[in-house]
């Protein structure tokens, strides 16, 4: 029998690594249209609406805004 603390475990294990795999193109993409490497505060972002608005919205928005459109919802706490 599976040790339930080590069962926990593993399911946050696999579900950190499956964000990272989630959000590693994500930033990547947006680092290139804005010309530059993302802050942490931007990356923390980029998380944080990746867990409100889903990848399909953020990848939406780095094809579909100008780099300076871009920074602005970067910044913007309201942004959608």
């Amino acid at each position: 029998m599976l040790d339930l603390t080590r069962a926990r475990e593993f399911i946050r294990t696999e579900r950190l690594a499956g964000r990272v795999e989630a959000l590693t193109p994500l930033v990547r993409l947006f680092a290139r249209r804005l010309g530059r490497p993302l802050t942490d505060a931007e990356r923390d972002t980029l998380s944080s609406r990746l867990d409100t608005l889903g990848g399909d919205r953020l990848g939406d928005v780095v094809l579909d805004l100008t780099p300076d459109e871009l920074g602005a919802w970067l910044t913007d706490p309201d942004a959608r």
